[in-house]
Order: structure tokens, then C-alpha cells, then sequence
């Protein structure tokens, strides 16, 4: 679900809460990162701030990156722009498997095997289907749900 959105000429960013596993995925799409660390701020606490902020003004982003705190369940996805390209929804893919593996760490399952598959894919095509139909929301694209 959804719990909190900015959107504005230069970035796109929301927040994701997986209340299954209790963890907040904070997405961002663009390259400013003034506007991420300042979205950070009013989301995140003080702890988690400053260990993204770390990340974040050290970052030579270039297709996309997750950087997890599986101690407050919380992560961020951070992709340069909305993706729009084969190429770029291939990273936010990726970028979303990323996000799957610090959330099942965030409840104790650490490696991926045959008997937690299922969870993973859960996971996965949650996040998936929640952030394309948010860029969908946001770009004002037909896609539907159903």
C-alpha cells in the first residue's frame, strides 16, 4: 500500500509499506538528490537517514540502486528516472529482486531456497504490481489491475 507520494517536474517518489513483513520500501525515481535526502528526512527516522544519506551522497548512480536497512526494515529503491525503456524497466526488475531479498532478511530468511520460493515471488509480484501501478498513477497511463 501506498502511504505517502511526491511527485514534481524533476522526481517521483513514494512509500511503500509491506505491511505483511512490516517493512517500508521508500521508492525514488530521478537524479536530484537534494529532493531524495529531503523526502528521507520526513520519512524515515533519524537512524535510517543517516545511513542512506551516506549512500546517497556517495552514489555514482547509474541504472539503479537498493540500499536496505533489514535493522528498521527499510529500504529504498532508487532508479534515475520513471522508467520508459526495455532497458530501464529491466533495471527497476532488478532493483525490485534487490528489494525482495532485504525485506525476507528483514524477517530472518536469508538465503532463497526451493521451501521459501513461493514467499519470494510473493514479494516480488507485490511489489511489482504496487510500483508500476503508482508510476501508472503518476504518468496517467492505462493499465489496469485487474
Amino acid at each position: 500500500m501506498i502511504v505517502k507520494r511526491w511527485k514534481n517536474n524533476h522526481a517521483v517518489i513514494f512509500v511503500l509499506e509491506v505491511a505483511l513483513y512490516s517493512q517500508q520500501v521508500v521508492v525514488f525515481f530521478g537524479k536530484d538528490t537534494g529532493i531524495l535526502l529531503k523526502c528521507l528526512k520526513s520519512v524515515t527516522i533519524p537512524e535510517v537517514y543517516e545511513d542512506y544519506k551516506s549512500f546517497v551522497e556517495s552514489s555514482t548512480l547509474k541504472k539503479g540502486m537498493l540500499i536496505g536497512n533489514s535493522d528498521y526494515k527499510s529500504s529504498l529503491l532508487w532508479l534515475p528516472q520513471t522508467p520508459s525503456t526495455c532497458e530501464q524497466y529491466a533495471a527497476l526488475a532488478h532493483e525490485i529482486f534487490h528489494t525482495t531479498v532485504a525485506i525476507m532478511r528483514g524477517i530472518g530468511v536469508d538465503n532463497l531456497t526451493f521451501d521459501n520460493e513461493e514467499a519470494y515471488a510473493y514479494v516480488t509480484g507485490y511489489l511489482t504490481e504496487t510500483i508500476l501501478l503508482e508510476l501508472n498513477r503518476c504518468k496517467n497511463i492505462s493499465l489496469s489491475n485487474s
